[in-house]
């Protein structure tokens, strides 16, 4: 059974790291666990410094916080 961890980040390059460090351990024990950041069209370099993390799967929204 794959299990899909989805992280939202706008304007997160101070925490993204931090936060995929510390699940990196989870992927690696468990393949069938899969990481997915939804980047919602940040400003700063959350996107490039998630892109350093090849077990991520990365999503870049321009919904700008627009949903349900």
């Amino acid at each position: 059974m794959l299990v899909s961890i989805v992280i939202p980040a706008y304007n997160a390059e101070k925490t993204i790291a931090r936060t995929l460090d510390s699940i990196k351990g989870i992927v690696e024990e468990d393949k069938d666990v899969e990481v997915i950041v939804v980047d919602n069209n940040s400003l700063d370099s959350t996107a490039n410094i998630v892109k350093n993390y090849p077990f991520v799967k990365l999503i870049v929204s321009d919904a700008c916080y627009v949903g349900g």
